[in-house]
């Protein structure tokens, strides 16, 4: 029975340490399909020579300057066009999160149904023996009650690394988000006062242009006529 016992914990000692390391090993806080990016696959051949870690900032780059560099899009589109690949990030991520979830909590209760069933079986077991003592069986049905509870044990083990899992994916998804965000914010504000002196200048320009018609004298509106009649 302490040999049983003494395995268990050696099991669940290999498990959380293997995590632990998986997540010490880790560089990206989150994975690439949750990065606020474009679709460039294609490219993927060309960018290969380019460190992962690299080329997953130089397409968040990408997308910001693709909305920007042209000054077409009037700020509150930007933000708006931000706004919209963040949520549907967002919603990407809570799906997979509600899909892993279901998924463990389906294994869970299959390995519980499996459990209960096996454990079942051998008290069956045990209350059949016409050769066992009394004293005998009733060792028998505690090492079985001793299984059960490691059992659980083990399952409320299992369910705590899970949600510990998820909490961490959800603090690395809000922190990346977080950071993009004050990123845009800051190229946001770079590019409102750069449309705005656009704008401005267009306005200008197009007042010179009004004003300067406004001031031509009917001599040379006659004389610009004259040289447009001339004109072979």
């Amino acid at each position: 029975m302490n040999t049983y016992f003494i395995i268990l914990i050696g099991i669940f000692f290999l498990l959380s340490c293997s995590s632990k390391e998986e997540k010490q090993n880790s560089s990206a806080l989150v994975q690439d399909k949750y990065r606020l990016k474009e679709d460039r696959e294609e490219m993927d051949k060309l960018r290969a020579e380019i460190p992962e870690q690299k080329r997953q900032e130089n397409d968040e780059i990408a997308l910001n300057l693709k909305w920007m560099n042209e000054k077409r899009l009037t700020p509150s589109e930007v933000r708006n066009r931000f706004g919209q690949m963040v949520s549907k990030k967002r919603r990407v991520f809570n799906q997979d999160i509600s899909r892993g979830r279901q998924e463990f909590s389906n294994q869970e209760r299959k390995n519980r149904t499996e459990f209960e069933e096996k454990i079942k079986k051998e008290r069956e077991s045990v209350r059949g023996y016409s050769s066992k003592t009394s004293k005998e069986k009733k060792e028998m049905m505690e090492e079985l009650e001793l299984k059960r509870k490691e059992f659980n044990l083990s399952q409320k083990s299992l369910r705590d690394s899970f949600e510990e899992e998820v909490k961490d994916k959800k603090k690395n998804f809000e922190d990346y988000i977080k950071q993009k965000q004050d990123e845009f914010n800051a190229d946001h504000k770079a590019y409102t006062a750069d449309y705005n002196d656009k704008k401005k200048d267009e306005r200008e320009m197009a007042k010179l242009r009004k004003d300067k018609n406004a001031t031509k004298s009917p001599q040379t509106e006659l004389k610009e006529i004259r040289l447009d009649t001339e004109s072979p």
